[in-house]
């Protein structure tokens, strides 16, 4: 999604949320900063897409719909599009849309009116999270994990529990593997969302090892 931003954003502790209400979150743009500020990126001959994706995913927003299971719901935002990118940065913005339309399909979804509705458009969402899941030529784990997340979600509610079980199996190993490097601070609101989805897997795996 390519888009101006005219905002300003308000800091908090783990949060950093639009000024307006349902606003897209800017991105590589300091908060607080205008967008008339001077540019230290006109100097970057390429367009940074993956750090765009990199620190997308180690943003929170509020959840807009209230929910049992954690929905990872912060679409990409990219502040700017240079004239001259490389296939693979193209490649890349590809990602960063079917992202986006995985996103929307699946919120679409869940606030949809009928049951029929929902279903149709939340099979959408899974197939374009399945492709964003495929088309990673450089995985950025961070945004892996919202990825698998919602996938999961969306397999769960379709009545695929095979399915939702491997994602969340894949979502529970990356979010060890992040808090472990210390790549992202396991008090951040997605890193306690993604872990209530799994928790029921440490419970269990838990309780196996005790009964053995």
């Amino acid at each position: 999604e390519v888009k101006d931003v005219d905002e300003q954003c308000r800091c908090g502790d783990d949060m950093c949320d639009s000024a307006n209400a349902g606003s897209d979150h800017a991105i590589n743009e300091p908060c607080g900063q205008s967008e008339d500020a001077p540019a230290a990126t006109q100097q970057q001959p390429v367009c940074p897409l993956s750090e765009t994706i990199h620190q997308c995913a180690t943003r929170d927003l509020c959840d807009a719909l209230q929910s049992p299971t954690y929905i990872y719901q912060t679409p990409i935002s990219i502040p700017y599009l240079p004239a001259s990118c490389d296939d693979h940065e193209y490649t890349t913005l590809t990602y960063i849309v079917t992202f986006n339309l995985a996103l929307a399909c699946l919120l679409s979804g869940i606030s949809a009116e009928t049951q029929e509705v929902c279903d149709k458009r939340l099979r959408t969402a899974r197939k374009l999270y399945e492709l964003t899941f495929q088309m990673q030529l450089d995985p950025d784990i961070l945004l892996l994990t919202a990825v698998l997340n919602n996938l999961a979600f969306v397999h769960r509610h379709l009545g695929n529990d095979f399915e939702a079980n491997e994602c969340e199996k894949q979502l529970l190993s990356a979010v060890l593997y992040l808090v472990d490097q210390g790549v992202i601070n396991k008090s951040t609101q997605s890193v306690d969302g993604f872990l209530s989805n799994v928790m029921h897997l440490i419970v269990s795996d838990t309780c196996t090892a005790s009964a053995a």
